[in-house]
């Protein structure tokens, strides 16, 4: 569940500022902590399908399980693909926190000088 929530907290905030790559950045590293116990959870739906008694809910869950893994097989595929494409996210990332530094540095430059 914490897996979860921080994979819809990124993808929150990256649909919210699109345009900030720390927001684009979390969303790849909380994706690529998704997949892991995602993977677990196809794993275990495959092996329950034979112990499900329902014939009809044996293949709906066979199916779905078929369709979750290729999704995060996708998934993967764009994990990686962003992955590489981010080292210039990492860098904007790190450029936007040093912007987000300098305003409060001059704000409270600013703070200081106003007191005298």
């Amino acid at each position: 569940t914490e897996t979860l929530g921080a994979l819809v907290q990124a993808i929150r905030a990256s649909t919210n500022q699109p345009n900030v790559s720390t927001a684009q950045l979390g969303l790849v590293n909380a994706s690529a902590e998704f997949v892991s116990p995602a993977g677990k959870f196809v794993v275990a739906a495959k092996q329950v399908v034979p112990m499900v008694g329902d014939k009809a809910s044996a293949m709906q869950l066979d199916r779905n399980s078929q369709i979750a893994e290729q999704s995060l097989t996708a998934l993967r595929a764009a994990i990686d693909e962003a992955v590489a494409a981010c080292g210039s996210l990492e860098l904007n990332g790190s450029l936007d926190v040093i912007k987000a530094l300098m305003e409060e540095v001059a704000a409270t430059v600013e703070l200081i000088r106003a007191k005298k």
